[in-house]
């Protein structure tokens, strides 16, 4: 376990952690040998507002599904500045990469509120997957699925206006979610979304307010809530 990796805990017990995995999208649906095989190399974490749960640089041991809360992949350049380059959210994965690349983390992870997550040792899910061919498709599709995203990502921020930017960023976050659950983005600063969509703060807050008054999105408590799908839909490229 990484020493500076906070909020460790204990399974209670064996179920409780089968329980947390069968209900991912990554370990959902795995037979009860595939599931089993995992116990010994997954434990439950917890992270509070603002901690950090490792850093750049630091050697990397472990894989991570987010199960509550909110986080941020925040990488910093060689001007020290810091770039957000991801947000998540519960039942996305971190640090997928170390399953075939035993390298460093290669960003900073951040809690953005109180968060449970399951750690699994990437050499041993490594091998879990030569073992399991259903396990190791999920996780191709799961990292095709990320390139995709990042490649749309590339060519949004490369391409198109402030307006497009934030209206494909809360179009897309709305349509991940529940249709019970139009709240996108609760717990990130307004300077952490600015800097994920490389606008200026001031600009992102003129596009913000500009969305609020075609009734498209309203603000309560900080949070961004879409009122108008539709209407985001039809500025985002």
């Amino acid at each position: 376990m990484n020493a500076n990796i906070h909020g460790y805990i204990p399974p209670s017990s064996a179920p409780d952690v089968r329980a947390l995995l069968d209900a991912t999208p990554l370990f959902g649906g795995l037979e009860d040998a595939g599931l089993a095989s995992l116990l010994p190399c997954t434990t439950v974490r917890w992270l509070r507002a603002k901690q950090t749960l490792y850093t750049q640089g630091q050697p990397g041991e472990d894989v991570f599904v987010l199960v509550d809360g909110s986080m941020k992949l925040v990488r910093r350049t060689g001007d020290t500045r810091e770039h957000v380059i991801r947000l998540i959210r519960p039942g996305e994965v971190l640090a997928e990469t170390l399953l075939f690349s035993r390298r460093a983390y290669r960003a900073t992870a951040i809690a953005l509120e109180e968060c449970r997550l399951l750690a699994i040792d990437a050499r041993q899910l490594a091998a879990c997957l030569r073992e399991n061919p259903l396990l190791a498709w999920k996780v191709m599709e799961r990292l095709g699925k990320h390139i995709e995203e990042l490649q749309a990502q590339a060519e949004l921020l490369a391409t198109h206006s402030a307006e497009q930017k934030v209206a494909a960023y809360l179009v897309s976050r709305c349509r991940a979610l529940p249709p019970s659950d139009a709240v996108v983005a609760s717990s990130c600063r307004r300077s952490d979304l600015a800097s994920l969509l490389a606008l200026a703060p001031e600009t992102l807050c003129r596009v913000i307010t500009g969305f609020k008054r075609r009734g498209w999105i309203r603000s309560e408590s900080g949070r961004i809530v879409v009122t108008d799908a539709e209407g985001l839909a039809g500025v985002a490229p």
